[in-house]
């Protein structure tokens, strides 16, 4: 696998955190992406079915307001360690030469796509009243979807695609704060 495929779906993990370790582990069950000796355990038929059951239930309490949030605080740990898991089991370039490093990098960049994302479901809350949260779980849904093709079929393009929604993330992010303080002030 190439480094910038597991970027892709080390940061996926940060949005869905089942979702990209089930598309590496069947990429990988199907011969599309080398994993590193010893992580041949992500393709196991058990794992793979556990992490299909638990990727259904993540996209389903996405959809509900408030049980968003409550999915979010729960996931906190869980997202960062899925990024970790996909940089140390594919054979990527950073994994080869250091096992801790790819564990860390994994680790900061599903950390930080959560972050971003995590922090933007309260404002999308607080501007709708909830009505909108549904529809940014779709577009994170749509999101992670385009991201895991990419990775495994075009990578490099997925990067672009990665950094294109990141600066879309963050700008919507500072409108949406800005926009809240703005109703504040004039209460």
């Amino acid at each position: 696998m190439t480094t910038a495929a597991a970027l892709v779906l080390g940061a996926g993990a940060g949005i869905r955190a089942y979702l990209p370790v089930l598309a590496l582990g069947l990429a990988a069950r199907a011969g599309l992406v080398p994993l590193l000796p010893g992580a041949r355990w992500v393709m196991e038929p058990p794992l793979l079915a556990g992490l299909g059951a638990l990727a259904l239930m993540e996209l389903l309490a996405d959809k509900v307001p408030r049980v968003d949030h409550l999915n979010d605080l729960l996931h906190t740990a869980v997202r960062p360690l899925a990024g970790a898991v996909i940089l140390a089991a594919s054979a990527n370039a950073v994994a080869q030469r250091s096992l801790p490093a790819a564990v860390v990098l994994g680790l900061a960049l599903a950390g930080g796509t959560h972050v971003v994302k995590a922090s933007s479901r309260p404002l999308v809350t607080a501007l709708t009243g909830g009505a909108g949260n549904p529809a940014a779980s779709l577009a994170e849904d749509a999101a992670v979807a385009v991201l895991l093709v990419l990775a495994v079929l075009l990578p490099w393009a997925g990067l672009g695609v990665l950094a294109a929604l990141g600066a879309l993330a963050l700008g919507g992010l500072g409108r949406m704060r800005a926009r809240r303080r703005r109703g504040r002030a004039g209460a």
